[in-house]
C-alpha cells in the first residue's frame, strides 16, 4: 500500500476518504477528477479502488484466483 511506503498515518487522517455511490456515473467523475488531479491532490496515490458494497451481488460476482471480480483498480 502506497500510504505505507510514504509513511501516512490513518489514525491522522492522513488516508484518503472512502466515498460511496450507487450511481456508475459518479464513479466516472471521481476518476476523471482523480486523472486531473482534483481528487485527493493532497494524498500520493496511484489509483483508485471501486468496490461493490451488496454482499448478495458480491457473492454472485465471486472471485478468481487473482483477486475478487466485484473490485477493481482504476489508473491512469
Amino acid at each position: 500500500m502506497l500510504w505505507l511506503k510514504k509513511g501516512l498515518d490513518i489514525r491522522k487522517g492522513e488516508i484518503p476518504p472512502t466515498n460511496r455511490t450507487a450511481d456508475p456515473k459518479q464513479v466516472k467523475r471521481w476518476h476523471r477528477e482523480w486523472l486531473a488531479g482534483e481528487l485527493f491532490e493532497n494524498l500520493p496515490t496511484d489509483g483508485i479502488v471501486v468496490k461493490v458494497a451488496s454482499g448478495a451481488i458480491k457473492q454472485k460476482l465471486g472471485v478468481n484466483s487473482v483477486c475478487p471480480n466485484w473490485a477493481i483498480a482504476m489508473k491512469d
